[in-house]
C-alpha cells in the first residue's frame, strides 16, 4: 500500500516538470521489480502520465512504457491508446 500511497501523493504535490520526470524513470526502474497490484498501480500511474501538460514528463512516461509488459499490462495500454484516438479523433476502433 505505500507505494500506492506514495505515487499519489507525489503526483498529487509536486509541480517540478523535472522532478516528476525523473521520478516516472525511477518508477519504470522500481517496475521491473514488482508484481500484482503494485505493478498495476504503478503502469496505471505511467499511462495517465501520457495526458501529463509536459512534454519531458509525457517523453519520460512513454519510454517507461515501451519496456515489456504482460499480457494484462498491455491490454490496458492499448485500451488506453483506443480510448484516446476514439476522443481525439471521434472514431470508434
Amino acid at each position: 500500500m505505500k507505494i500506492i500511497e506514495g505515487i499519489r501523493i507525489f503526483n498529487n504535490r509536486s509541480d517540478d516538470v523535472n522532478v516528476r520526470r525523473k521520478y516516472a524513470e525511477l518508477l519504470g526502474t522500481i517496475a521491473a521489480k514488482l508484481n500484482g497490484k503494485y505493478l498495476d498501480d504503478t503502469l496505471q500511474y505511467l499511462v495517465n502520465g501520457l495526458k501529463d501538460k509536459s512534454w519531458s514528463f509525457r517523453w519520460s512516461c512513454q519510454q517507461v512504457l515501451a519496456k515489456k509488459w504482460n499480457e494484462k499490462q498491455l491490454d490496458i495500454i492499448v485500451q488506453y491508446l483506443v480510448d484516446e484516438l476514439q476522443n481525439i479523433n471521434r472514431y470508434y476502433c
